[in-house]
């Protein structure tokens, strides 16, 4: 299986190929793909961003944002801050969170925080420093699933509608799409 950026350089390059498609009813015949950039670094909330145009009717332009996922994909987010998670859950997000954690919290306090091997002569310590907020769709040792609706999965963690502007609407190439055009 193709790693993350291969697969993006894929749908990329067969966007950018293609001579025509035809979206909701209309055909496409300037078709530009490219993959967007936050000024300043980061990962934006799209992978792909697709612009096409109708050459007889260049009042006829669309965009799609695209968000890739392969199928073994396990983190939807990974050691997420607190400021991640307020553009990722929104203002709710550390009751989201408590709600979400109360089930589980007594695994939590009955883990080991010290930890020596081996036991009677240890030559290695391991110390647990704390926990991250992961998001991830397999379960882990000290997982639980975020009390939230699948509209809010859905919104927030797909289509990051709390995501800021910047994240959301990327930087799509040096110059504007509108005059790369084929």
């Amino acid at each position: 299986m193709p790693s993350y950026k291969d697969l993006e350089d894929q749908i990329i390059k067969l966007f950018n190929n293609t001579d025509s498609l035809l979206w909701n009813g209309i055909i496409y015949d300037q078709i530009k793909a490219c993959k967007p950039s936050l000024r300043g670094g980061g990962e934006c909330k799209t992978d792909i961003f697709v612009s096409f145009k109708n050459s007889k009717d260049l009042n006829l332009q669309e965009n799609l944002k695209i968000s890739v996922k392969k199928s073994n994909a396990e983190f939807y987010g990974n050691k997420l801050t607190a400021d991640a998670a307020l553009t990722l859950l929104g203002p709710n997000w550390q009751t989201i969170l408590i709600r979400s954690i109360n089930p589980i919290i007594s695994r939590f306090q009955s883990q080991t925080i010290i930890y020596t091997k081996p036991k009677n002569n240890p030559t290695d310590a391991y110390f647990t420093l704390g926990w991250k907020l992961e998001i991830t769709d397999k379960p882990r040792t000290l997982s639980a699933p975020l009390i939230i609706s699948n509209k809010e999965i859905i919104d927030n963690v797909y289509r990051g509608t709390n995501q800021t502007d910047g994240k959301k609407n990327a930087r799509s190439g040096p110059g504007n799409l509108n005059n790369t055009y084929k």
